[in-house]
């Protein structure tokens, strides 16, 4: 999919654990964005073990937080997930352009 030119880069938050919410994400995803699964949606590390969600050219973040309430954060570490703290997020924030929150 392209992108408006004023458009460089996109926080993509994926926020349900839904396969609707992650094919939405997927379809809008762009060389440079970030996709951060925050709140129910760190349950999909809980669905296929071994199994990380495809998202194209961009490689899923976790947050930390969200992983540690619900006891996901040793899966996290024995898959070798990106994680996320606080303080990455909002960096995240600042790095990016625009953020798009898929429910």
């Amino acid at each position: 999919m392209s992108r408006s030119r004023e458009i460089k880069s996109c926080l993509h938050l994926v926020a349900r654990s839904s396969d609707s919410a992650l094919e939405r994400c997927t379809a809008f995803c762009c060389e440079g964005d970030d996709v951060l699964f925050i709140d129910d949606a760190v349950m999909f590390l809980a669905g296929v073990p071994g199994e990380i969600p495809k998202l194209g050219p961009v490689s899923p973040a976790f947050l930390k937080p969200d992983l540690d309430a619900r006891g996901l954060a040793q899966i996290a570490g024995e898959l070798g997930v990106r994680t996320i703290t606080d303080k990455g997020f909002t960096a995240l924030l600042r790095k990016h352009d625009s953020c798009l929150t898929w429910k």
